[in-house]
């Protein structure tokens, strides 16, 4: 819902209502009788004639959530080019379960996570139009935050690894809380074979949170013109990412993997021509990450290997890395 008392404010509000439900299960099996399977890629998934051992490391669950959020927006046009508005939302993110959870039952449920954000900013153009410039603060408070821990089980369990999903205390983008170390980490200290009194808090938050980083910032810019028979457009971005942790797997900076503190660069330029038939042409030639820059978004460290330094991890495991250079020639035909 949107009012205008005046010309120059404007105040809305919106409302959303959540009522969910939610069932789950794992069961796992164990086909492996000690020895590899050489009969190539007809067989690799035929497991006739192999053992079929259950697990008791199964669960069946279900649950539901309920929630009300809302937002209120308020906006002020102070002049013709410049704008005042605040903000207030609140964020839902619905609880479930663990589908790789593998140890107790009691770890497969995850609560909700809520959110409470305010932003304040100024829109403003200059030069009739031609610079625009927006300045914005915000804060993001959370409470029962979620974030994922892979655990490695002992020698013989069936999965290998336990993969819960946790839920944190309160926090501020730069706030902190502490979980105990047996749903993080399974108490691992960072070295192999060396582990942590179970209870032992690990600290997480702010920078020590999976995936955010320090900083980001990005700047873009664009250029529009009329042509005779059509409209030539091009843009060209910047974008910095600061260090971030991309995995934990263990108490101590020797557990941790760190990434981040890359930039990327991306160009297109287009133009769409107008036919006869009033049917528009347009051709696109664009390019992602101009410098080549090699970073990576994930990884998963495994136990079973002696850890390297500095990388933080054992030497099992994978890592997905972002897409390298690339270039694409869009043509694009529209009635």
């Amino acid at each position: 819902m949107t009012w205008r008392p005046t010309e120059n404010l404007e105040v809305g509000i919106g409302v959303r209502r959540i009522d969910e439900e939610t069932e789950a299960g794992t069961y796992y099996i164990d086909h492996t009788d000690g020895t590899f399977d050489t009969g190539g890629p007809a067989t690799e998934h035929d497991f006739t004639g192999r053992p079929n051992n259950v697990s008791p490391n199964t669960y069946e669950a279900n649950d539901d959530w309920d929630d009300t959020i809302w937002t209120g927006t308020i906006k002020y046009a102070i002049g013709d080019t410049t704008n005042a508005y605040f903000n207030y939302s609140e964020g839902f993110r619905s609880g479930g379960f663990s589908i790789r959870s593998a140890r107790a039952a009691s770890e497969a449920p995850f609560n909700p996570e809520t959110a409470e954000q305010i932003e304040i900013g100024l829109k403003n153009e200059f030069l009739d139009g031609a610079l625009r410039l927006n300045r914005a603060y915000y804060e993001l408070d959370r409470e029962g935050g979620q974030f994922s821990s892979t655990i490695n089980l002992p020698p013989g369990s069936i999965p290998g690894t336990t993969t819960i999903i946790n839920n944190g205390g309160k926090s501020t983008t730069d706030g902190s809380f502490t979980v105990p170390c047996e749903i993080v980490d399974g108490c691992s200290s960072g070295l192999a074979g060396q582990f942590d009194p179970v209870g032992t808090p690990r600290e997480l938050g702010g920078n020590s949170d999976s995936r955010q980083p320090e900083e980001t910032y990005s700047v873009r810019l664009a250029y529009v013109r009329d042509l005779a028979n059509g409209m030539l457009s091009a843009n060209v971005g910047y974008k910095h990412t600061g260090e971030f942790l991309l995995v934990n797997t263990g108490a101590g900076a020797a557990a941790r993997t760190y990434d981040g503190d890359y930039d990327l660069v991306d160009m297109a330029i287009a133009y769409a021509m107008n036919l006869n038939n009033d049917a528009t042409l347009t051709f696109t030639l664009s390019g992602k990450n101009l410098t080549d820059e090699e970073y990576r978004e994930q990884a998963l460290f495994l136990g079973g290997g002696a850890f390297i330094l500095p990388s933080g991890g054992p030497n099992t495991g994978f890592q997905g890395w972002g897409a390298p250079r690339t270039y694409a020639l869009e043509v694009r035909y529209s009635m």
